[in-house]
């Protein structure tokens, strides 16, 4: 009977225990009866898809906050145009509906073949003769090249510009004419040669597309860091459009070097230190 009245006495160790059952208490979750669904290439929400967010702590949002440091987030942020950027691409589609379509050929497959064209004509890092990777190769041919399939009008000044500094014989069909060459009145035409000119490698075998949300593109591009060394980049003229062109450039014997121009730590001395130490002692 004295059970009853008399109060429990607990140790100093179940005393501890309780207080952490009653601190860190099993929670109970409700566990949600509808499937998850899960893209392809979202490895993150294959990793974390039975962890739950607690007293605020997500850990999706961590892992995506920490992968903003990374230089391939870079890649992809947008960057500000000009006002009349949207004017013009849809001038420009406009046109290319009109030449370039047909019953046979649809717009979907002139921008497929565009986008492709594009990719083709990109500016790559390369090696030199020794087969070491150029860190910055090309930069004023980076600089200067501008892209037919990506901004036509921009291609067509620039080239026409290039045909009336050569000089008089570029511009008309007859040179001897004088007044036609004074009066402005000239006719210059660009050379399907120069436009095929840009094509600097053929893509035909791989054309295959896949459509990736916000979410699941930036781990693909980390994915693809991982096993490409250059990740070249091509801001389009519209739309705000970025071409990644993920490669590992190799010499004729499929080799590749890259000089390392960094400061290694050792621990020479401190080591020398804790020897010198141990003699004395």
């Amino acid at each position: 009977m004295l059970e009853n009245f008399l109060p429990l006495l607990h140790t100093k160790g179940e005393r501890n225990q309780q207080m952490l059952m009653e601190t860190f208490r099993e929670r109970k979750t409700q566990k949600s009866e509808q499937l998850q669904v899960i893209k392809h290439h979202d490895e993150r929400a294959l990793r974390l898809r039975s962890i739950t967010v607690d007293d605020g702590f997500s850990p999706a949002e961590v892992e995506l906050s920490m992968m903003r440091f990374s230089p391939v987030w870079d890649l992809i942020q947008p960057k500000a145009q000009g006002r009349n950027s949207t004017t013009c691409w849809m001038t420009d589609k406009q046109q290319l509906q009109h030449f370039c379509t047909d019953d046979e050929v649809s717009w979907p497959d002139v921008e497929r073949l565009f986008h492709q064209s594009v990719f083709e004509a990109m500016v790559l890092k390369t090696l030199d003769q020794h087969g070491v990777l150029l860190s910055d190769p090309a930069t004023q041919e980076r600089i200067s090249n501008v892209i037919p399939w990506d901004n036509p009008l921009l291609y067509a000044e620039q080239q026409l510009h290039k045909l009336r500094t050569k000089g008089p014989t570029f511009l008309t069909e007859d040179p001897g004419n004088s007044q036609q060459q004074f009066s402005g009145n000239v006719c210059p035409q660009l050379d399907l040669s120069d436009i095929q000119s840009c094509r600097r490698r053929s893509l035909d075998d791989w054309h295959y597309i896949e459509h990736h949300s916000a979410a699941v593109f930036p781990q693909v591009l980390m994915s693809a860091s991982e096993e490409y060394r250059c990740l070249d980049t091509f801001r389009g003229s519209y739309k705000n459009m970025v071409y990644v062109f993920c490669h590992n450039p190799m010499n004729c014997q499929r080799q590749s070097k890259e000089v390392w121009d960094v400061a290694l730590h050792t621990d020479v001395k401190f080591r020398s230190n804790i020897e010198g130490l141990l003699n004395t002692g």
